[in-house]
């Protein structure tokens, strides 16, 4: 899991971490990121980090809107979305894990 602070502004340093991750340990991959994936998908950088990923937990966080029942986000107005079938579709494909 990547989080904390904005992963995506430290994406080429994280797109090496999460290279070796897949390789060496075949690991499942997430990311929490205050940007919104149409926002992400505007630079190559970013893209490159997001392409290894497989889970993209989407959105600024909302005080207002926080609970103990979103599951796997900190408020309701963020998205949990599948990377690859969301970059497939060329548009947000919601997590039904």
């Amino acid at each position: 899991t990547f989080s904390g602070g904005e992963p995506f502004e430290q994406a080429s340093a994280l797109t090496e971490l999460a290279k070796r991750l897949r390789k060496e340990k075949g690991k499942t991959i997430w990311i929490y990121s205050g940007y919104l994936l149409e926002k992400i998908l505007e630079d190559p950088e970013k893209k490159a980090l997001l392409e290894l990923c497989d889970v993209l937990v989407e959105g600024p966080f909302g005080e207002e809107e926080k609970g103990l029942n979103n599951r796997f986000k900190g408020s309701k107005n963020q998205r949990i979305l599948e990377v690859k079938k969301s970059l497939a579709a060329g548009e947000a494909v919601l997590w039904e894990g």
